[in-house]
């Protein structure tokens, strides 16, 4: 409890209905330090996961080629069922138009699939990881402030009745 909150990499899924090229993701994810990546191939599937679990992050493409989920269908249920769970987009849409909807319903970013994508996810994942990691560390210094304040408190009352008595 009282040691330094460990910087952690994020845990992530990828959701691209293009297995190459979620598999491109993986690697380009793990060749920046990140281990746990799970890959989804349709939106049914990592919203049947999300039911389950809490990610920190999704990295999910816009438009999934099934009749099923598409990625707004996945950012809206994750919105309200998962809400610490960050959703990057990660599209072949350029419209300026579908990346300021995305970002309204709650998308942490919106990343546009192009020789800039990996360098873009890899700059974002490092913001948010860097946010999450400053969260955590201010919870446990607000605990260790809430502990000794404690403490003095107990201690006071211990001089206290030793006084008295």
């Amino acid at each position: 409890m009282f040691g330094i909150a460990p910087y952690r990499k994020l845990n992530l899924y990828v959701v691209d209905d293009v297995p190459f090229y979620a598999r491109l993701v993986q690697v380009n994810l793990e060749k920046n330090g990140y281990k746990n990546i799970k890959l989804f191939p349709n939106g049914e599937e990592v919203v049947a996961i999300l039911k389950k679990e809490n990610p920190d992050c999704i990295v999910l493409d816009h438009i999934l080629s099934n009749d099923g989920l598409n990625g707004n269908d996945v950012l809206t249920y994750a919105n309200i069922n998962n809400p610490y769970t960050y959703v990057i987009i990660l599209s072949g849409q350029e419209d300026v138009e579908v990346a300021a909807s995305m970002m309204k319903q709650g998308a942490y970013d919106y990343i546009i699939k192009n020789d800039m994508a990996f360098f873009n996810l890899k700059n974002t994942l490092t913001r948010l990881e860097d946010s999450i990691n400053d969260k955590e560390r201010s919870i446990l210094r607000d605990k260790k402030i809430k502990l000794l304040f404690l403490l003095l408190i107990i201690s006071l009352w211990v001089i206290a009745a030793a006084l008295i008595f």
